[in-house]
């Protein structure tokens, strides 16, 4: 828009000193000057090229943003093999994930759709971690004080840290307490500190304890594991998917995951290409419309 509004003065700041100059000179070329400096429809076309110019860059931009900054949070996770869990078989799953010998570090969580104040347009992701695992766990969102809020976080079972976006959304601010429900349970859960948690979750990513978890909604077992192994990740997946066959539980490593968002946004990224083409062709439409 700014640029869209600045480009007749600027086409005048341009051309202006020409037409001056010309104008005992070359009676020609002086209203040739003028007429670029004065005719709407070529400021008009100026515009288009722009506007045309301006996407490309902006939506060319956001694709290379969006791969970037999936494999930016990725590459900043502490792990080299990662289980997702979609069954009724928690238990016998923690079990053996945690039983694995070759792991040399194992976190764990899950994740918890709740409504705030029983709203269903409300929806706030709640993930329940191990504070302390946590710390060293991922270093792509952002704390005031990383140590201090986790630590916080491991010794209040009725406390919550939220993201920065929910916040702003629904002006919670920290020392609030805040209702969150599932279809069966409700918590009040104090805001023990707010941290920028950027794109995680797109900004919809929550933290409660274990403790937390189990004592407000009755969660006894994570869906979710970072393994670090002592073996190659994929000596590491063959023999977890081993331990773990017909358990519903799924196995990736880091790079498969990497590759998975990748095939995942490359739809989207495709999509916003075909965009900076349509752009490119109604401003080329609207040129020769002008120009006739």
């Amino acid at each position: 828009i700014g640029v869209i509004l600045v480009i007749p003065k600027l086409v005048d700041v341009v051309f202006y000193p020409p037409v001056r100059f010309l104008r005992n000179l070359n009676g020609l070329s002086m209203l040739s000057f003028n007429n670029v400096r004065t005719s709407k429809v070529l400021i008009n076309n100026l515009r288009l090229i722009a506007v045309s110019i301006i996407s490309i860059v902006m939506i060319s931009s956001l694709r290379v943003s969006i791969v970037e900054v999936v494999k930016g949070a990725y590459d900043g996770m502490r792990m080299d093999v990662f289980i997702s869990v979609n069954s009724n078989y928690l238990k016998s799953i923690n079990d053996l994930v945690t039983g694995y010998g070759e792991a040399s570090w194992v976190n764990s969580s899950g994740h918890i759709p709740a409504k705030l104040n029983g709203d269903p347009g409300k929806i706030m992701n709640i993930s329940y971690i191990e504070p302390q695992k946590y710390k060293t766990f991922e270093n792509y969102t952002v704390f005031n004080n990383k140590e201090q809020e986790l630590d916080a976080l491991d010794r209040n079972e009725d406390g919550i840290i939220i993201s920065k976006q929910m916040a702003v959304r629904y002006k919670i601010r920290e020392g609030d307490t805040i209702t969150l429900s599932t279809e069966d349970k409700s918590a009040e859960l104090k805001v023990l500190s707010i941290f920028n948690a950027k794109m995680m979750n797109s900004g919809n990513e929550n933290l409660i304890s274990m403790k937390a978890a189990l004592k407000h909604f009755d969660v006894k077992y994570p869906t979710q594991y970072y393994i670090t192994t002592k073996v190659p990740a994929a000596d590491g997946k063959a023999a977890l998917e081993k331990k773990l066959k017909g358990l519903g539980a799924k196995v990736m490593t880091k790079t498969e995951m990497n590759k998975a968002n990748d095939e995942g946004n490359k739809q989207l990224t495709d999509i916003m290409g075909i965009f900076s083409y349509i752009t490119m062709v109604i401003g080329a439409f609207g040129i020769l419309s002008n120009i006739s």
